[in-house]
């Protein structure tokens, strides 16, 4: 069964086109994908602005401030985050 960070991982190399090669690109470390160190520090920095919530170990779910944060925002970066204590 595939974690929410699985899925997130999926679903960015569907929307940005990305190929098989990009998408399998490895970290200098060699130990996971470049899409999936991405992906898990986007987590991290969401759920320190309290937009996501971890339900169980790689399964998150959206806040209301992380609704409230997509409605309003079309680019959410890390320094959008930051503004969140």
């Amino acid at each position: 069964q595939a974690n929410s960070l699985q899925i997130l991982e999926e679903g960015a190399c569907h929307l940005l086109k990305l190929s098989t090669s990009a998408c399998e690109e490895l970290t200098p470390s060699g130990q996971k994908t470049k899409v999936r160190d991405r992906t898990h520090w986007a987590a991290y920095y969401l759920k320190r602005a309290g937009c996501l919530i971890s339900v169980k170990r790689g399964h998150y779910q959206i806040t209301e401030r992380g609704k409230s944060l997509l409605a309003k925002n079309s680019k959410i970066d890390t320094k959008t985050l930051l503004q969140f204590e």
